[in-house]
């Protein structure tokens, strides 16, 4: 974490919060490991580009093998897969829906539509953790670390 001092009670709370992670998650699903992964890809523009090249890649291919929706897209250049806005994924959720995850526990991450369309998107447990990592890094650098307690 830079530029903020942690509190005894903020290491406890991160401490156990990251002993939860690891036994209720699988090794590459930790927040911790996602956290890492998150910093070692923005540390370095020149080791960090080319993961999130092969990502990309990998999550394209993803989607054109286990989607109705994106299966006409296979071996197609990324600029020609569409650009969709939110009615387009709730117009077309069946077909978009991966039909792996159907049995299994996911979290339902939804926006209020405060801008005018209220929006829900499926998370498995590893995307759930992804997007976790995401904010407790991004909330460090500017000054937000994780298991502080906080006044807005």
């Amino acid at each position: 974490m830079k530029g903020a001092i942690m509190t005894f009670g903020g290491k406890i709370r991160l401490c156990g919060y990251y002993i939860k992670d690891l036994l209720n998650n699988k090794k590459e699903d930790c927040i911790f490991t996602q956290w890492k992964d998150i910093r070692d890809i923005l540390s370095s523009y020149e080791k960090g580009w080319p993961r999130v090249e092969k990502s990309l890649k990998d999550c394209l291919q993803y989607a054109t093998s286990h989607t109705d929706f994106y299966k006409k897209y296979a071996n197609c250049d990324l600029s020609e897969f569409p650009v969709l806005n939110k009615m387009d994924f709730i117009n077309n959720f069946l077909s978009i829906k991966v039909k792996d995850y159907e049995n299994q526990p996911v979290h339902i991450s939804s926006t209020s539509g405060s801008t005018g369309t209220p929006f829900k998107v499926i998370q498995n447990k590893g995307k759930r953790n992804r997007v976790l990592a995401e904010l407790q890094y991004l909330g460090e650098i500017i000054g937000y670390p994780s298991h502080e307690k906080m006044i807005f």
